[in-house]
């Protein structure tokens, strides 16, 4: 009886060790370059964890475990369905934040300009500002007299 079961339990342990036999994501990662459709990607490392489509490019981005460094974020982006940037995702040069404040700023000047350079939307005529005559900074001259 033992002699049936030690070829069924060598195969068995040998299926078992293959199997543990796993290329890392990482190293699958490394297989892309540009110039890749997006099948082609999908091909070597599958789907993506996220994916972002902004000013008609698309970003994926891969978390690649198991890397010797530790886990990576990888990003690969499309743009006309080929690959142009493989690598580690772009940090803006600025912070969210710090542009949404530089745009407030931009936007406010505009609204104080347009205020003051009003024109009628429904005449196209601009609507100048005048001081009233009896206003602590206007200071008569010839022209002010009523005759």
């Amino acid at each position: 009886m033992w002699k049936a079961l030690t070829p069924l339990f060598a195969a068995t342990l040998l299926i078992s060790a293959l199997s543990g036999c796993q290329t890392h994501r990482y190293k699958e990662f490394e297989k892309i370059r540009g110039g890749m459709s997006k099948s082609e990607v999908l091909d070597v490392i599958g789907g993506p964890i996220r994916t972002q489509r902004w000013q008609g490019r698309d970003r994926w981005e891969y978390t690649l475990y198991g890397h010797p460094a530790g886990d990576l974020i990888r990003e690969v982006h499309f743009e006309n369905g080929l690959s142009t940037y493989i690598g580690p995702p772009i940090k803006p040069a600025i912070s969210a934040e710090t542009q949404d404040k530089i745009n407030d700023s931009i936007n406010r000047t505009a609204d104080i300009r347009d205020t003051e350079n009003a024109v009628s939307e429904t005449t196209g005529l601009q609507i100048q500002k005048f001081e009233p005559v009896d206003s602590p900074e206007h200071t008569p001259d010839d022209g002010d007299a009523v005759r």
